[in-house]
């Protein structure tokens, strides 16, 4: 199966046009608007257009100035209206290839335990996440999003994982997230940066225990390619206004 790769698209300033390619599915790693429902219309429109299911596992921004629960029932409201597969923590087989996604918010574990409070404050200050995200309560009201919501989001991720990634030894399996399973994702020059805990998880022997022929994830915007034993992580983001992606290819295709 050939899969176009895209992710990162951040259209709220200026529309932007995704090139129709030969791949078989188009697979979409999050953050296309600060607006989920606008995200999974602009799937749908895409899906119809390229006459071809798109894979769409939303981001951070997918959520912002949103409760994420309120969210997720709209985008999967509007993504079941068209050819597009809402992958939130859930897999989905298609054409003999199973597609697992979860946004894989970060566990703030990057450098290890002694690093996480300076990683969760890091966050906390300077993230929008922790002020343009909402999230229930339990009593119908909802509170802004805090760093141990976002960590318990991640172990659910992980067991979403855990789940989709079974007998992949056997089977052509596609992992997608948001956020980076890899400090290899990381930007040059920002390596060592506190804030880098709230963009990449440490998971590197997971994904190459995973078996997974391929890892897509965006929240980055900057162009990844590598090997992570068996596995092939791959970063094809567009990039935000102020941070365009130069190396960004709209028609990248890959197969599986």
């Amino acid at each position: 199966m050939n899969l176009q790769i895209l992710s990162d698209l951040h259209m709220d300033g200026a529309a932007w046009t995704a090139p129709l390619t030969e791949a078989d599915a188009i697979v979409v790693a999050g953050d296309l608007f600060d607006d989920g429902a606008r995200s999974a219309v602009w799937c749908v429109e895409l899906a119809q257009t390229a006459g071809k299911p798109v894979f769409f596992v939303p981001g951070n921004h997918d959520f912002y100035d949103g409760v994420i629960s309120e969210r997720l029932l709209n985008m999967h409201r509007i993504a079941c209206a068209g050819d597009v597969y809402l992958l939130h923590n859930k897999s989905v087989e298609l054409q003999g290839v199973r597609f697992v996604g979860t946004p894989l918010w970060s566990d703030f574990q990057i450098d290890g335990p002694a690093s996480s409070v300076l990683a969760k404050h890091a966050a906390q200050d300077l993230m929008g996440d922790f002020q343009y995200i909402r999230i229930g309560d339990g009593t119908g009201s909802a509170r802004n999003l805090r760093l141990n919501d976002a960590v318990r989001m991640h172990e659910r991720g992980l067991r979403a994982l855990d789940r989709g990634l079974t007998n992949a030894y056997s089977e052509k399996v596609v992992v997608i997230t948001h956020h980076a399973p890899s400090v290899r994702s990381l930007t040059r020059g920002f390596r060592y940066s506190p804030l880098n805990g709230a963009y990449a998880s440490d998971m590197d022997e997971y994904v190459g225990n995973s078996m997974a022929k391929l890892w897509v994830h965006g929240h980055m915007h900057a162009t990844h390619d590598y090997m992570v034993g068996s596995t092939r992580v791959l970063c094809n983001p567009r990039g935000g206004p102020r941070s365009l992606n130069v190396d960004f290819n709209p028609a990248m295709v890959v197969e599986v």
